[in-house]
């Protein structure tokens, strides 16, 4: 689903923003709700567009939402710049919780901030990560931890994007349309080990569980295919499967300064290629179980 905010729109929403900040630097739980409540004014057919997250292909693509009138240059160490205001952080953030879902974030990663930077970082180049530069295989977000721990959407808003460096997005419904039944079985069987993501600082890097449950009827993924492998060979054709018809049904998302994606992290995957040049997203985590503003401290 793709929603296009009027320009006019953008601006007046801009604004609104702009008048609840003043000389706020930090953000809140009263800021974010703020930014809801802000973002429920301007977003249409809100109860639609949940829907398509929960029930639907799992993903919405917005165009011309508000970011900051000023953006700084690309930070390369990946924190926020302390040259940057809060305007797109609100709007990523709002924006999520609007359409149902709490921001939160870990403890440790990122140093717990709600609000990533998602940069190329020096020294980092080489891993597949958020803040590598080489290509990043799909996966859906935390998908080592225990489902009421993960994500259940990420939001993901562009700032830069000098060289094009697009994001695959796919959805679980359609691919399992390309794979067996048996293939299916396989992979709803204790036969991965998922290991945690790079950002993650934690002790237990690595847990033995299913790429893909069953809730309520729907079929869910937990992946991430550079993390993920199965431990018998019916186990990593089933997996490798499932990487093929992910490929049949991609897309890709292209990048210009206000483009936001919220997506369904239990539904969807996601990943890019090799980034090149300037690029500067950020990322916010949503729960429909964890409070909004929550710092969590994972126990492993």
């Amino acid at each position: 689903m793709k929603i296009v905010i009027p320009h006019k729109v953008c601006q007046l929403w801009q604004e609104e923003l702009y008048g609840i900040v003043e000389n706020a630097k930090e953000i809140n739980k009263e800021l974010i709700i703020m930014s809801k409540e802000i973002s429920e004014k301007f977003l249409p057919d809100i109860q639609i567009l949940r829907d398509e997250i929960n029930y639907g292909k799992g993903y919405i693509q917005f165009t011309n939402i508000p970011i900051d009138k000023t953006i700084p240059s690309v930070p390369t160490d990946g924190t926020v710049s302390k040259e940057k205001g809060i305007i797109s952080e609100l709007s990523i953030l709002g924006i999520s919780n609007a359409l149902g879902f709490n921001p939160f974030s870990y403890k440790e990663e990122k140093d717990g901030a709600l609000v990533h930077e998602i940069v190329p970082v020096k020294s980092k180049e080489d891993i597949p990560s958020s803040n590598g530069t080489v290509e990043f295989d799909y996966h859906t977000d935390a998908a080592y931890l225990n489902r009421n721990l993960r994500p259940h959407t990420l939001s993901l808003m562009c700032l830069a994007d000098k060289y094009k460096t697009g994001t695959r997005l796919a959805s679980l419904s359609e691919a399992l349309e390309k794979i067996s039944e048996a293939e299916i079985d396989t992979l709803m069987s204790k036969l991965y080990v998922h290991t945690a993501p790079a950002t993650f600082n934690v002790n237990l890097k690595k847990v033995n569980t299913s790429v893909l449950d069953r809730i309520d009827g729907i079929y869910e993924m937990k992946v991430a295919f550079h993390n993920t492998i199965g431990i018998n060979e019916k186990a990593q054709k089933a997996l490798a499967s499932l990487h093929d018809a992910i490929d049949e049904v991609v897309f890709t998302q292209e990048w210009n300064p206000g483009n936001l994606v919220i997506f369904n992290n239990l539904r969807c995957v996601h990943g890019r290629g090799e980034v090149k040049g300037e690029r500067w997203l950020q990322r916010c985590y949503g729960s429909s179980i964890i409070p909004t503003a929550t710092v969590l401290e994972l126990t492993c």
